[in-house]
């Protein structure tokens, strides 16, 4: 038999119906969490809308965390590569993407032509920001060695000679592959080192 609604008192507060699994979460690791799954959708090549998301919503929290603190990030820099620009418009252009995937209050039959091409480059600038308040997952290094490995081009200064080894070593002709094989190498790799990181007990 059922219970009769007068023998259970209705829960009308949504806060006592749904604070059944309550765990404190900072805004540093939910950050955290954005970008490693991020990083491993992105290598598995499933879900890019996904990918953007997760990647402009962890990168607009690390943005207030920078400014919080007053501290420069990815944010104030990449604007200055768009000189004739202003910078609202720049994020205008470059928050386009997300602000289609989180929002449906106008044009609700719009289809977007979504070029995903930008989402590497995206996910390391905020891969930056992250480094810069918090020490990085293991899969923040390993996306970062595979990122400079197969965009090494940008890494020919002096100082950037030791880390381009570092990638190197960790993906060996990474740019002669094919796209697809890059990325699952680099998926090879993250969840090698994953596992390695973790305690023994929990492999």
């Amino acid at each position: 038999m059922g219970h009769s609604p007068t023998t259970i008192p209705p829960i009308t507060s949504i806060e006592r119906r749904f604070n059944m699994a309550i765990y404190k979460v900072s805004k540093t690791t939910a950050a955290c969490c954005q970008l490693d799954t991020a990083i491993k959708l992105l290598l598995t090549s499933e879900d890019d809308v996904s990918v953007c998301v997760l990647i402009h919503s962890a990168w607009s929290i690390l943005k207030d965390l920078h400014r919080h603190k007053n501290s420069k990030s990815s944010r104030d820099w990449v604007v200055e590569c768009f000189p004739d620009d202003k910078p609202k418009d720049t994020w205008k252009v470059l928050d386009s993407n997300w602000n289609f995937f989180k929002h449906a209050n106008t044009e609700h039959n719009e289809v977007l032509d979504f070029d995903a091409g930008y989402l590497e480059y995206a996910l390391m600038f905020a891969l930056n920001d992250f480094g810069l308040l918090s020490a990085k997952s293991t899969s923040m290094e390993v996306y970062q060695l595979w990122f400079i490995a197969k965009y090494q081009e940008y890494f020919t200064e002096e100082n950037s000679r030791e880390l381009l080894e570092n990638a190197n070593n960790l993906f060996p002709d990474l740019p002669s592959k094919p796209a697809n094989q890059q990325r699952n190498m680099g998926l090879l790799k993250l969840n090698e080192e994953v596992t390695q990181s973790l305690p023994a007990r929990s492999r």
